[in-house]
């Protein structure tokens, strides 16, 4: 039977959801080497703070299938649900991507005065590959790696739980010796998102770890009595020390990435501190999904008309254009066309 989730966690869970989409909005958005101090130092900044991004989702989806883990016949149960609202978008968002790259590259190429067949091409024997059938690459809408390993980790969700299952004792252990293994992938091989066993974006040890952690807070809850100003303090001194310790040390060094490993796992609770309990507009928060998949349709193209960033305000409006056109489509599909945004969206 599934577990109740208390709603000030909820609240949070959804807040936390829709900043860390934009985080990854801030954090696909590259700068010009040459640019201001304001614009290299902001996305420096936001860019340390995008290190939880990703893993709050792998972390916010082992939560929410616990919840389900004692269930009889579950596994079947959340795979099946999970190739519905993960795998059917994920072909779906790789197809209207192929197609948006042949139009841009049709566009382009009639403004150059070539004919149409100059401008299309498609690769019949790249197709498997572009739609990440291949475990060696990753697809060819890049941010969708996160999507195809997530589906991995539910299919692998029973050997992940299982320890955790046996109680707190044995659930503690796990998660220390994928902590550890974690660490070692990041200090030691210098590789934050290494593939495991060399498969490119298929399965990461960050993945596995984070979504795994997320099993245990759901079966065994963790309370830290952190309030809103501890979390920003928290924050601050660690945004602070980590851009000490690349001052004063290469940022390629085995220090620097031991800082940021460590950096990386402080931040979420001091995120999380700082996240208000009181739920935002729905109509926000249920739009971080469908940022994720629309963000690059809009980056991609603003990167080949004005080139990266170079200026603050450039940058900002990189920014906007990146968060609000997805969440400008995405309230349009949800009045307008509200089966066709619940098949595009896996119906969040």
């Amino acid at each position: 039977m599934q577990t109740a989730i208390p709603s000030s966690v909820s609240s949070k869970l959804a807040n936390m959801g829709f900043w860390c989409a934009c985080l990854v909005v801030v954090s696909h958005i590259f700068v010009m080497p040459d640019s201001d101090a304001m614009t290299f130092w902001a996305r420096d900044v936001l860019t340390r703070v995008h290190a939880i991004d990703v893993p709050f989702f792998f972390l916010a989806a082992g939560y929410f299938l616990a919840g389900h883990v004692m269930e009889w016949r579950w596994w079947e149960g959340e795979v099946f649900k999970r190739a519905r609202t993960l795998l059917l978008p994920f072909f779906l968002w790789i197809l209207l991507w192929l197609v948006y790259e042949q139009a841009l590259a049709l566009g382009q190429g009639m403004l150059d005065g070539k004919p149409p067949s100059a401008c299309v091409s498609i690769a019949i024997g790249a197709l498997p590959a572009s739609f990440g059938l291949n475990p060696l690459g990753s697809p060819a809408l890049p941010p969708l790696w996160f999507v195809r390993t997530l589906f991995c980790l539910v299919v692998l969700s029973p050997l992940l739980v299982a320890p955790i299952k046996q109680g707190y004792l044995c659930g503690r252990l796990w998660m220390g010796m994928l902590l550890a293994v974690f660490g070692l992938y990041v200090v030691v091989f210098d590789s934050p998102y290494e593939a495991l066993f060399g498969v490119s974006s298929f399965l990461t040890v960050s993945g596995i770890f984070w979504f795994t952690l997320g099993l245990f807070l759901r079966l065994h809850p963790v309370s830290v009595p952190l309030p809103a100003w501890g979390g920003a303090m928290l924050l601050a001194a660690t945004l602070a020390v980590e851009v000490a310790v690349v001052l004063v040390t290469p940022p390629d060094s085995m220090w620097a990435r031991l800082v940021s490993f460590v950096g990386g796992i402080v931040l979420m609770p001091a995120v999380w501190a700082m996240m208000p309990s009181r739920a935002w507009p729905r109509w926000l928060t249920s739009a971080a999904f469908p940022i994720y998949l629309m963000h690059w349709f809009v980056l991609f193209p603003l990167a080949g008309l004005l080139s990266y960033p170079s200026t603050f305000p450039v940058y900002l409006c990189f920014v906007a254009a990146g968060i609000l056109l997805p969440l400008a489509v995405t309230c349009a599909l949800r009045r307008w066309l509200p089966k066709t945004a619940c098949v595009l969206f896996g119906g969040r």
